[in-house]
């Protein structure tokens, strides 16, 4: 079957969470034999001829919109807007850039689509409406917008409930929020959720039937079995590239943001009694100010020689291989989130073989199981002694590595297709 997929965070300037998860879901859709096409929302004519379509796509550059009075008169129209596919014409060469365009069978475009449906949501109240090309069976929207496909079944995935129960840690106007989730529940033929600690989150807040909202989980993008360098090359690389020592130093990826807890992370690693680097991943986040101040006032305060044995080493936005070497070099990740619809990082680790701390409650817990140390997210003493323990117990670490390969097979790849193939076999 033909199933047009949501691809608008493709276009993002850095790889985001829903990006890794809408590319793994257009891999396993098709590995289940069915036909994906992507849909991006790229300011694009679509009344230019087929040539000039595919060169404008291909040679879009993302700017900021400058909306105008005809444009929300556009956006407040009440008819479908039609996707336009993007045919091929042979005219521009995508040899060059072939892997961003991967995981799809084809491509479409509907100009401005997430702008217009917001602008559409917020001067109407309703989600806006659009037609997609003929033949496709399912449109499966990868989270949560103020849209849907008219003649053909619409899927939203919703990876957590956080705009609703942690208002404080979300950008914009929360309330937009709450009417945004209920014209999910009342569009969608099927909700997917990433967690069961998301399912019933949503099943709480919202009167949805049960029976349409499912949880898959989902897969990391890297194998398994393509993990695990050469130990003694992957201790050249980090000294090399990141001038690192293998297993001496320890590692959190992810956005900076405040249900990441970073303030608490910090102040629990400069407590702890560790002397290795602590390695912080990230180029995004929001709301952020006060962590960004609190954790530049600890590089220094490490760099003075005033936490003997300690650094911190803060790393821009890499591309996903280079993530996971460095994952898999760590002595331990440190994912003490205070609320997660599932935490990939934990998932990631596992594959890589090393060890997680994470929080105890939310999916964090329900994705870990066994399989990682559990510490209270809101004390910082009990972070800093798991600390302590990720770095002081080997034997504790080596048992947790055990128990998370056995945990990730709960997610890989082969287990999700079955679960996404159950899923659609359910309509």
């Amino acid at each position: 079957m033909n199933i047009l997929l949501d691809a608008d965070h493709f276009d993002r300037s850095f790889g985001t969470g829903i990006a890794t998860y809408s590319r793994v879901l257009a891999q396993t859709y098709r590995g289940l034999g069915h036909r994906v096409i992507g849909l991006f929302g790229r300011e694009l004519n679509p009344f230019l001829t087929a040539r000039a379509q595919e060169m404008a796509f291909f040679g879009f550059q993302a700017r900021r919109r400058r909306w105008s009075i005809p444009r929300a008169v556009c956006a407040m129209r009440p008819w479908p807007i039609a996707v336009t596919p993007i045919e091929p014409t042979g005219t521009v060469d995508l040899e060059p850039i072939a892997d961003q365009f991967s995981p799809f069978d084809g491509i479409a475009n509907l100009d401005s689509l997430t702008e217009l449906a917001h602008l559409h949501f917020a001067l109407t109240r309703r989600f806006l409406p659009v037609r997609a090309p003929a033949g496709v069976e399912f449109v499966h929207w990868a989270h949560p917008k103020p849209v849907y496909a008219v003649g053909a079944r619409n899927i939203y995935t919703v990876h957590d409930l956080v705009p609703i129960m942690m208002p404080y840690a979300v950008k914009g106007r929360c309330v937009k929020y709450d009417r945004l989730f209920a014209g999910v529940v009342k569009h969608a033929d099927r909700i997917f959720t990433v967690s069961e600690n998301a399912r019933a989150d949503l099943l709480r807040l919202y009167p949805a039937d049960p029976a349409r909202v499912m949880t898959t989980f989902q897969a990391a993008p890297f194998a398994p079995e393509t993990a695990g360098d050469d130990p003694e090359d992957l201790a050249l690389w980090l000294r090399a590239r990141h001038g690192l020592d293998a297993r001496r130093y320890l590692i959190y990826y992810g956005a900076i943001e405040p249900k990441k807890n970073i303030d608490r992370l910090i102040a629990a690693y400069l407590r702890a009694d560790v002397a290795m680097p602590l390695v912080i991943i990230s180029s995004s986040g929001w709301s952020n100010r006060v962590t960004l101040a609190a954790l530049g006032a600890a590089a220094r305060q490490c760099a003075r020689g005033a936490e003997q044995g300690k650094s911190i080493i803060r790393l821009p936005y890499l591309p996903y291989d280079e993530v996971m070497r460095l994952v898999q070099g760590a002595a331990a990740t440190l994912f003490p989130s205070i609320h997660e619809g599932f935490g990939i990082p934990i998932l990631e680790s596992m594959q890589q073989r090393t060890p997680v701390l994470t929080a105890d409650r939310t999916a964090t817990r329900e994705i870990a199981g066994d399989a990682a140390l559990l510490v209270d997210p809101f004390d910082e003493t009990a972070i800093a002694r798991g600390i302590e323990r990720m770095t002081g117990d080997p034997m504790f670490c080596r048992a947790l590595v055990e128990k998370g390969s056995v945990r990730a097979q709960f997610f890989s790849t082969a287990a999700y297709r079955e679960r996404l193939g159950a899923a659609l076999a359910a309509f």
